[in-house]
């Protein structure tokens, strides 16, 4: 039994061993293709001999000191490496163990900005709907995914969110993307003057939505727009690209597409390549003067700042970057994406349209097919348009189909699928990771499987919402009479209704202990409970068929032995 606590309790994971390249291995030799990379993480793959070899000289020349007594040489050279490549304006970087580390560094140097300067009163964050920051509280707090929000809400800062720029959901029939990008980014000024201007620190938002929306770039000039919207008002603009940034949308920062500089930028994830847990602050020379003409003491800290194995292992995955051009491949490959889609008319990219360099985000599917009415319904049915009592939407989810030989399943965004057992145990599927930080926590929780479809009403998917978490469970809506099905259908059908039934309790009893102070998930657990009762009582009827099915067969064949006599 393992003495770690789990992200979820009770999966029975594979033990890592070793990765090389793309892919990594468990202790059984069993090899897997780690195509996300973790959470968005391993740029380079595993065991880049560069890396490995940078790590192993840092080691040992010095494997750490405090950043208040000594800087080192290797973060130094990693600083000029981030800075000589950063955007306009941004001169000096400030290095931490990941990226909420760096949205919470980034939110202190922002509030201490304004007192420097005398703006004492400012004291407001903006950031966006469906929008992922981090986990710790200062983060999950800016970030705008309710579901990780709802049970910390008690403990966090008070935030205020605008609309996102999310064109797949927002945009109005006939809307060109310029109108759309101006109406979003006036939701950014509208927010600003509600709470007045004097008050607000800075306006926090992904370049590229990666973790909540699914990867979801802007539109059009949106960002050039909330950037003249920042300095018209004095708000600082604070740029979250722990997850976009580092080159995967094809430059270095995803901002640069957008031809604008931020005054902040947190970056993460492929800044280390997961070789060692760094992320990094970058912040603008008008930040750093206003710290040096004040109290000259940024009042933050960490015990692990400047690491020099991390910041090692940082400098030689940015090295290895430039040295083999790989962020020409990253573009080259987007490029070769859109042009195959449009060649062949075969695809069409949902949820992003953007004709600019980088390799868009989003989801493939068939042109016309079924696949893509279904990933259509998928997205308008679990990810609700109706506004939250707290005005927040409901956080995106996005459907993938997976191809094993006839089967077909959908996922939901995060969720993690009911375990299955014995053989077949070989083939449990989890769903997508978006880009997630540090190993994002699961959308809601998925169970069931797409089994006696032949059978009305066994392929229905139930959605039961409460407070932000989905509950999704495959439930029988009207079971064939039993006279119409042979008995061993009947028992395969009992069989399959108690599994679902224990799959739809376990799920109650999680609400029940994550959100048992919620009147809105009172109202849905009842419903849950109300949907159990009646799955119970359909299979007490099948049970009692089946016994008189079982009954009359064994009276057929008491009556046919003496005949053989």
């Amino acid at each position: 039994m393992t003495r770690i606590l789990p992200r979820q309790i009770g999966l029975d994971l594979p033990v890592a061993t070793g990765g090389k390249g793309i892919e990594l291995f468990d202790s059984t030799g069993r090899a897997y293709i780690d195509a996300s990379g973790g959470a968005a993480v391993s740029c380079l793959g595993h065991g880049h001999p560069d890396v490995n070899a940078a790590l192993h000289a840092q080691i040992d020349r010095l494997a750490y000191t405090h950043s208040s007594f000594f800087t080192t040489e290797v973060a130094e050279r990693l600083a000029d490496c981030l800075v000589a490549d950063a955007p306009a304006g941004i001169s000096h970087v400030y290095f931490v163990s990941g990226g909420s580390e760096a949205v919470e560094a980034a939110l202190k140097m922002a509030r201490q900005y304004f007192i420097e300067t005398g703006e004492t009163g400012r004291t407001k964050v903006i950031a966006r709907r469906q929008s992922y920051h981090g986990n710790t509280l200062g983060a999950l707090a800016t970030g705008g995914n309710e579901m990780r929000r709802t049970q910390f809400r008690p403990l966090l800062i008070e935030t205020a969110h605008a609309d996102p720029c999310f064109a797949y959901r927002y945009k109005l029939a006939g809307e060109t993307d310029e109108a759309y990008a101006a109406r979003a980014a006036q939701s950014l000024e509208d927010r600003i003057l509600e709470l007045g201007p004097e008050t607000v620190i800075a306006f926090v938002a992904e370049t590229v939505v990666g973790a909540t929306a699914g990867a979801v770039p802007p539109v059009a000039d949106y960002f050039k727009r909330v950037r003249a919207i920042c300095d018209k008002y004095g708000v600082l603009l604070i740029l979250d690209e722990v997850m976009s940034g580092m080159g995967r949308c094809g430059t270095l920062h995803a901002c640069e597409q957008e031809g604008i500089s931020p005054d902040l930028m947190m970056v993460a994830k492929g800044l280390g390549g997961g070789y060692q847990p760094i992320g990094a602050v970058l912040l603008s020379q008008k930040v750093y003067d206003a710290f040096a003409r004040g109290s000259g003491v940024f009042q933050h800290g960490h015990t692990y700042l400047n690491h020099p194995v991390a910041c090692a292992a940082a400098l030689a995955v940015q090295t290895v970057i430039k040295r083999d051009n790989l962020l020409e491949n990253v573009r080259r490959q987007g490029e070769h994406l859109l042009q195959d889609g449009s060649r062949s008319g075969s695809a069409t990219i949902l949820m992003s349209a953007t004709s600019r360099p980088r390799p868009v985000p989003g989801d493939r599917v068939r042109h016309g097919s079924r696949h893509e009415s279904a990933v259509r319904s998928g997205i308008e049915t679990l990810c609700a348009r109706e506004e939250r009592s707290d005005g927040a939407r409901a956080a995106g989810v996005s459907v993938r189909w997976h191809h094993r030989r006839r089967a077909r399943r959908s996922c939901i965004d995060r969720a993690a699928l009911h375990r299955r057992g014995g053989a077949d145990r070989r083939h449990r599927r989890t769903a997508r990771r978006c880009g997630g930080r540090g190993g994002e926590q699961r959308f809601g929780r998925a169970i069931g499987r797409e089994r006696l479809k032949r059978r009305s009403g066994m392929d229905r998917m139930f959605c039961a919402r409460a407070g932000s978490l989905v509950l999704v469970a495959m439930l029988s809506a009207s079971p064939a009479p039993a006279q119409d099905v042979p008995g061993i259908e009947l028992c395969t059908a009992e069989k399959t209704m108690e599994r679902r039934t224990s799959c739809l309790q376990s799920n109650v009893n999680f609400l029940q202990q994550s959100l048992s102070n919620s009147g809105a998930a009172r109202q849905q657990l009842d419903a849950a409970t109300r949907e159990i009762d009646a799955l119970k009582s359909q299979l007490g009827s099948l049970r009692k068929e089946i016994e008189e099915i079982r009954a009359t067969m064994a009276a057929a064949k008491d009556r046919k032995e003496p005949a053989k006599k």
